[in-house]
């Protein structure tokens, strides 16, 4: 294979992401051992901290496991690496939709906007993407399969929405 026909983009997590659900998580803590020092139920402190507990793991789940740390895109399709999983090899027919949404990452609605998103057959989640990764994904699918990949069910709706509201202005 030609190093021309192939083209690596390193995924790093959303620093962001992270910090706002370790943030989250933390005040939950704090919250539960403050009601437990307050004489409430122990039972009542013990749920709000297995559920601060399950965001902080839902949270680096989604950006530690489920995204991968390099997605190689190929004529044949896409390498993904992980960091804690084995490489994965998603042929152009494998890949269900594509979001590149770009977004002012200065700004606080911008750091919190996910740029790129992909979902494959293979797996029940969506993976989070740089939106040059994403960008590229879509390209190289248009390219090689002849048409854009679909975009996913959620943002097809909020284009429609969008697009209704600027008819009714």
């Amino acid at each position: 294979m030609n190093m021309r026909d192939e083209r690596s983009y390193e995924n790093p997590p959303d620093k962001f992401s992270l910090l706002a659900t370790a943030v989250v998580a933390t005040i939950c803590v704090m919250f539960s051992l403050i009601t437990t020092m307050a004489h409430w139920k122990g039972s009542a402190s013990g749920i709000i901290m297995i559920g601060s507990l399950t965001i902080l793991y839902i949270g680096f789940y989604r950006e530690l496991i489920i995204r991968p740390k390099v997605a190689t895109v190929t004529d044949d399709g896409i390498h993904l690496e992980y960091r804690t999983r084995k490489p994965l090899f998603v042929p152009w027919d494998g890949i269900e939709w594509v979001d590149a949404v770009p977004a002012d990452k200065s700004t606080l609605k911008g750091k919190d906007t996910v740029e790129g998103r992909m979902k494959i057959r293979a797996r029940y989640w969506p993976m989070q993407l740089t939106y040059e990764t994403a960008h590229a994904i879509q390209e190289k699918y248009s390219e090689r399969v002849g048409n854009c990949p679909p975009i996913s069910p959620s943002l097809a709706q909020r284009r429609a929405y969008e697009a209704t509201l600027s008819t009714r202005r």
